[in-house]
């Protein structure tokens, strides 16, 4: 489950490709798992190309605030 910058983007499928940005570390949430990873917190940014080039994905839509 995310959230999007945008209330009025595109909808999003499962298994479609995101740019998510990390905003804010919660260790509460954190503390619920044995997993160093979890317990960020963010805003997915856009969408992406299947496309992995030159060390990074390609742009495909950017959601606008």
């Amino acid at each position: 489950m995310a959230k999007t910058v945008s209330a009025d983007g595109p909808i999003l499928r499962p298994g479609q490709l995101v740019g998510w940005q990390a905003i804010k570390y919660m260790k509460e949430l954190g503390e619920q798992t044995d997993d160093d990873r979890f317990g960020w917190v963010g805003l997915i940014i856009g969408t992406l190309k299947p496309d992995y080039e030159n060390g990074s994905w390609a742009g495909d839509k950017r959601f606008q605030p």
